[in-house]
């Protein structure tokens, strides 16, 4: 694993103090321990940290607050060490310097960590630091996965384009690039009248175009295309108010379908809206 993944905790600071200096010498492991990965959250007690984690998962991810930063000095460490009860002596440790600790589950990770290089790596000989390395690095890569995967179940239907700008931009910041390459990538985006003469990569049904300029933005569709577009390459004098028909569109309540069940025949009918197909290439790319 990179060891930009896992930065040593001797490298960052807490409230002014180096964290791995009270643990010097308190590094060996019971005899006959195996080793493993054990996660221990410094800034927090047992009750916060459960207060924490309650609210974490009940807030969707662009809500969530995330407590765990290796670069400030000030927020929440976490911190993998290769043995239980090394684990448990470095909360000792901090307990009596009045510095509150508590032990997290790999269950807990998704909700402290904003991204997967922020936990850290306590000090140990060189075969067990490669050992602890050597596990945390499937650890990272499906945690890695997993955010991903939330990001685009969240993308495919996103209420606002706020929040769409957040997850897109959420995505990059995992992969270290821009992912988005193609507006067909984003199936909530609403094919405006006469799509390929505005600069944007999409539109959201709020009226808000989308676009990319070093990171994800949104704008006001009208302020977007008197900014940035081209009424050269249009007939429309006001070619937003023509794309106000799109956008209504876009925003009409789904149709309702109702299936009804004979018992005597597996046939079923249903009944929809008949403008439903009206509505299909305003709410698909």
């Amino acid at each position: 694993m990179p060891p930009k993944l896992a930065p040593l905790l001797r490298d960052v600071n807490f409230f002014g103090k180096n964290l791995q200096v009270p643990l010097y010498g308190s590094e060996a492991p019971r005899e006959g321990e195996d080793s493993g990965v054990y996660y221990v959250a410094v800034g927090a007690d047992a009750e916060d940290m459960k207060a924490h984690l309650k609210s974490q998962r009940a807030s969707p991810l662009w809500r969530r607050r995330w407590s765990c930063d290796p670069e400030s000095p000030y927020a929440i460490k976490l911190i993998a060490f290769p043995y239980r009860s090394v684990a448990e002596s470095a909360i000792a440790i901090y307990g009596a310097l009045n510095v509150p600790s508590v032990e997290v589950s790999v269950e807990d990770l998704p909700y402290l960590l904003e991204d997967c290089n922020q936990m850290l790596v306590a000090e140990a000989d060189e075969l067990v630091h490669l050992r602890l390395r050597m596990r945390l690095g499937p650890i990272l890569q499906s945690l890695r996965l997993d955010r991903d995967d939330e990001i685009s179940k969240c993308l495919r239907d996103p209420e606002s384009a706020s929040e769409a700008c957040w997850l897109l931009n959420a995505r990059d910041k995992l992969y270290g690039r821009n992912v988005v390459a193609e507006v067909s990538e984003l199936p909530w985006a609403v094919r405006v009248t006469e799509w390929e003469i505005l600069p944007a990569r999409a539109v959201h049904k709020d009226g808000n175009a989308v676009y990319f300029e070093g990171e994800w933005r949104f704008m006001p569709l009208t302020n977007f295309w008197r900014r940035y577009g081209n009424p050269k390459l249009t007939p429309y004098r006001d070619l937003p108010c023509e794309w106000r028909f799109d956008l209504a569109r876009a925003n009409q309540p789904k149709p309702q379908r109702v299936e009804f069940n004979n018992e005597d025949d597996d046939d079923c009918t249903f009944i929809s809206d008949p403008d439903d197909t009206d509505d299909s290439f305003a709410n698909s790319m």
